[in-house]
């Protein structure tokens, strides 16, 4: 819902502002529509779940609704969600439902999702390769910085100084100090899985850096079948241009 408003409220895809006002009331009061889990594969946009959420401030009433804690999470229909979040149903003008259905908002809104998680995931990588290093008193000497602006990939650089910092004041680890000492007892270096780690790393942190970038900008583009464009002269026109595909979402998620 809040994606498909960061779209429509730019005021290019023929939504006007009772329909806008709406979505936003029920976000206000934590109402979702209840949307079936399979019935679009966004080739055209996510027409079925849009449908949904078009039906909804309708107060369609065979559409229901997941109230919030303020409604004792309860599941209503969509007329009665509206009156219990005293909003008036809407009656769509013309091209509003187009302007609704043809979008990316689904879609979008699951890759912000799944990209939020594996960031988190490439976080705790690199937080598990510290304690790893930790377990098997290894050397912080693998993660100099050095050793990655000789090799200056964005991702190598930025796995090593996440992994070193992490091992900043570690007294298991040994060569945080930026002092080499060569007569130590143990291993010359590291085992090869733990000295590699961040040229592992590094290489999914760009994956993963581009992907947010995509997934940035296509959260924040306009994605309708109907596309209004102002001129200098305040002459309105309707361009209709296809802006609902989703090939770049798809290149984005599809990453191996």
């Amino acid at each position: 819902m809040l994606s498909r408003l960061n779209s429509i409220i730019r005021g290019h895809s023929s939504v006007s502002f009772p329909v806008i006002d709406t979505i936003l009331g029920l976000l206000e009061h934590d109402m979702t529509p209840i949307i079936p889990v399979r019935g679009s594969i966004s080739a055209s946009g996510d027409l079925i779940p849009l449908s949904y959420l078009a039906a909804t401030i309708q107060g369609n009433p065979d559409i229901y609704v997941r109230t919030g804690k303020s409604h004792n999470y309860k599941i209503v229909s969509s007329d009665e969600a509206l009156k219990l979040a005293n909003l008036i149903p809407i009656k769509l003008g013309a091209k509003e439902g187009l302007g609704l259905l043809n979008g990316t908002a689904a879609s979008a809104s699951v890759a912000s999702l799944a990209i939020h998680e594996a960031n988190q995931l490439a976080v705790l990588s690199q937080v598990l390769t510290g304690m790893g290093c930790e377990a098997l008193r290894g050397t912080a000497e693998s993660f100099h910085p050095f050793i990655a602006q000789v090799r200056p990939h964005k991702g190598q650089i930025e796995a090593a100084a996440n992994i070193l910092g992490f091992l900043s004041g570690s007294r298991i680890a040994k060569g945080h100090d930026s002092q080499m000492k060569f007569h130590e007892p143990g291993l010359c270096q590291d085992r090869y899985a733990l000295r590699t780690a961040s040229q592992w790393i590094g290489p999914q942190l760009e994956d993963l850096m581009l992907a947010t970038d995509q997934v940035r900008t296509i959260a924040w583009q306009i994605a309708s079948h109907v596309v209004l464009a102002f001129s200098a002269r305040s002459r309105l026109r309707d361009l209709g241009e296809i802006l609902y595909l989703l090939q770049p979402l798809a290149s984005t998620v599809w990453k191996p």
